[in-house]
């Protein structure tokens, strides 16, 4: 194995670890690391469906500044006390002292670690578990480039991070950041139409040069004058920066709660949510004459404080999670079960609404990424196919708890089938897995008696976070699908309710209350249907219980 060394050994120690001088020590592959990450987050902001994943240049930002303020506070106070916090790049600060390895081994590990945050800018997308272990991949690649960089040459990194144009693009990051999402948000606006790729670079060159206009004029002269010479001057002038900003995401939080109104459904009557795509009620706009009640900032926080935390369980593991919603047990006149993933999960405030009405007790049974089947479910951005054989295990499970649990007399199920393809369990092969899968199970919950109602899938989207497109588009239509694309023909738990209807199997079809004739809609009666890319929201999940109570035995 390759010795790994330390960069430039002082001649008269050839065996001495050369450790950080006390002055402050410029790295200019620091600068092109920067460059990097802001390049992945602006990219992925501009073509986030080419650049999935370019969202780990935040990480790697947060190393790159755990790594510095730690170097720092370490040489200037020497007392590492809870710098720990800066997770990564703090800990490669105080274990490293400010070293850096060279020799092959260290440029190995120091490509191995660009290789990485490229993986998973490429890789990754809105179905990656992100933040968890798989942040690790960014985080350890910027530690081990932030580290390992030391050689000089042309074939270690640290020579192409090092520059003019990296250097350049290094040093203006922070402010490339700033401008960039502005210009993404108003530059639609200006136009009046969404931005093509000449819009797009446009973006990225202005971003660059108002960065170094404001680099110039504001960055450079604070950071090098008076005011901030004393440290606790500048500690203090860095805090009160933060609580400016803090003030500010308030009033910009506080706006975007004002905006919404709790009397929307009174106030628009049979217009409001799906009533609008009624043609009988002539309420003019599908997407409603109204600004969204709750508006976009709010509906987006069901997807990081979800109305029953800890009801679902999470991709991996198989232990089943069950809670106890509607009527109390004691008051109830039938239980319910509602089974599968994410997207049964978004039908329970539908399932409360019908339950105060019905005297139901609902038993949950969802489990992310999981729609309740005899097939193997085929995710494709999983890596491995652990979570295909617990979502098999856990599915099987529940299967066989409903079957035998006398006191539920119905049970509903729904899935996001579209996102997954299927295959043939190894212990029996279906003619079509993705159908199939799903009318076994049923048949055996309805040969033992239950009512098994199947939600059709919910329509697909552009593949954009809805309240975020809608927040940034000028006409909510912009963000509407044709219904060819909404509803794809390869709808796997749709078709299998299709071909089961003739044996008892009810299924709730929703086509009119998402879609017309020739569009699938972002926003209904002034209600956002979506909280994210493909759940519905809360709001209009409630709104639709009328329409499900129609189509119920």
């Amino acid at each position: 194995m390759p010795a790994m060394r330390t960069l430039a050994t002082p001649t008269n120690h050839p065996a001495a670890v050369r450790e950080t001088p006390s002055t402050s020590q410029f790295q200019p592959e620091i600068q092109g690391l920067r460059a990097v990450a802001v390049l992945l987050v602006v990219l992925y902001h501009l073509w986030p469906v080419r650049l999935t994943g370019g969202y780990v240049g935040v990480d790697v930002f947060f190393v790159i500044s755990g790594f510095l303020i730690t170097s720092h506070m370490y040489r200037e106070v020497q007392t590492p006390t809870r710098v720990w916090e800066f997770a990564a790049g703090g800990l490669a600060a105080l274990i490293f002292n400010g070293r850096q390895y060279s020799g092959p081994l260290a440029t190995a590990l120091a490509w191995a670690g660009m290789a990485l945050i490229g993986y998973a800018a490429v890789t990754f997308d809105s179905a990656t578990p992100f933040p968890g272990w798989w942040a690790m991949l960014p985080v350890l690649g910027t530690a081990l480039v932030v580290t390992c960089a030391g050689n000089t040459g042309r074939t270690a990194p640290r020579w192409w991070l090092s520059r003019r144009p990296a250097i350049f693009l290094g040093d203006v990051s922070y402010g490339v950041y700033l401008w960039h999402w502005p210009l993404i948000v108003v530059l639609p606006f200006i136009l009046d139409h969404d931005m093509g790729t000449l819009e797009k670079l446009l973006v990225l060159t202005a971003s660059t040069f108002l960065a170094w206009i404001t680099k110039l004029t504001v960055e450079d002269p604070l950071r090098r004058g008076r005011l901030l010479k004393k440290c606790l001057r500048a500690y203090l002038f860095a805090a009160a920066g933060m609580a400016l900003t803090v003030a500010i995401c308030f009033g910009v939080t506080s706006a975007a709660y004002s905006e919404s109104s709790p009397n929307r459904s009174a106030e628009l009557g049979a217009c409001y949510g799906p009533g609008a795509l009624e043609p009988a009620n002539g309420c003019g706009p599908v997407v409603g004459t109204e600004a969204p009640s709750p508006a976009p900032a709010i509906v987006t926080k069901q997807n990081t404080q979800p109305l029953h935390p800890g009801c679902q369980a999470k991709a991996a593991g198989t232990d089943v999670v069950s809670c106890d919603l509607g009527v109390d047990a004691s008051q109830a006149s039938e239980t319910v079960a509602v089974v599968g993933d994410s997207h049964a999960t978004a039908w329970f405030p539908t399932l409360e609404a019908l339950a105060k009405d019905r005297g139901w007790r609902i038993k949950t049974y969802t489990k992310s990424s999981c729609p309740v089947t005899a097939a193997v479910r085929i995710l494709a951005s999983e890596k491995t196919d652990s979570n295909q054989r617990d979502c098999l295990t856990w599915g099987q499970r529940v299967a066989r708890e409903l079957a035998v649990d006398k006191n539920v007399g119905i049970i509903f199920t729904a899935s996001y089938s579209t996102a997954f393809s299927f295959e043939s369990p190894g212990n029996k092969p279906f003619k079509d897995p993705a159908t199939d899968g799903f009318a076994e199970v049923w048949r055996k919950w309805l040969t033992a008696g239950k009512q098994v109602v199947v939600f059709d899938d919910v329509p697909r989207t552009t593949g954009e976070d809805v309240p975020t497109c809608l927040a940034r588009q000028h006409d909510a239509l912009a963000c509407a699908v044709p219904v060819s694309k909404a509803i794809p023909p390869n709808t796997a738990i749709t078709n299998a309710a299709k071909a089961m209807s003739a044996e008892g199997l009810t299924r709730i079809s929703l086509h009119n209350q998402f879609c017309d004739d020739r569009l699938c809609y972002p926003a209904v009666g002034s209600v956002i249907v979506y909280r994210d890319f493909s759940h519905i929201s809360a709001e209009y999940a409630r709104a639709l219980a009328p329409y499900i109570a129609t189509q119920l035995p």
